[in-house]
């Protein structure tokens, strides 16, 4: 049993969203990755996916079904003996979406690694620093810390706090 990687809400549409300026920027590895998030977490499958993943037909069909495990606390792919997702293919790249594209994989998946926080009336959107290329995007840069508004306005993070500038 891996470290455990729980479902995240969608990202939100109705509240404002305030992020990072590079957040839009974010790209995920894939098989280019040195520490795939699809090796050592338990990957939880939504109900949404759970019913396309029902409908897929075939051998691969087949196989998604064989590798979910349901129970009254929901569901999650059922990892392999050393703790990858059964659909990370040798060359790092993920089955699902070779197969059947992005559309297929399962909430989880397809936000990680964002994340995001209620701040008063908007919602943070932020990148975890348990992904490789997230580290990269937010810690290599000579850019100012600047984060964007759902309307396009940009601002220091200690103006959004109300705070005076640091010097």
């Amino acid at each position: 049993a891996g470290r455990r990687r729980g479902s995240l809400a969608v990202e939100p549409a109705v509240r404002g969203r305030i992020r990072r300026a590079v957040y839009g920027r974010f790209a995920c590895r894939a098989g280019a990755c040195g520490h795939s998030c699809c090796r050592g977490w338990e990957i939880d499958v939504d109900e949404a996916a759970l019913r396309r993943y029902a409908a897929v037909e075939g051998e691969l069909g087949q196989v998604l079904r064989r590798n979910i495990y349901q129970d009254d606390d929901g569901a999650h792919f059922l990892l392999t003996e050393d703790e990858r997702c059964p659909f990370l293919r040798e060359d790092g790249l993920c089955r699902l979406i070779c197969d059947l594209g992005e559309d297929a994989l399962c909430e989880i998946c397809a936000l990680h690694p964002r994340f995001f926080t209620d701040v008063g009336e908007d919602t943070l959107c932020g990148l975890g620093l348990s992904c490789e290329a997230a580290c990269d995007l937010l810690l290599n840069t000579d850019a100012p810390l600047r984060v964007v508004s759902e309307a396009g306005e940009t601002t220091t993070v200690p103006a959004l706090l109300g705070l005076s500038e640091c010097a």
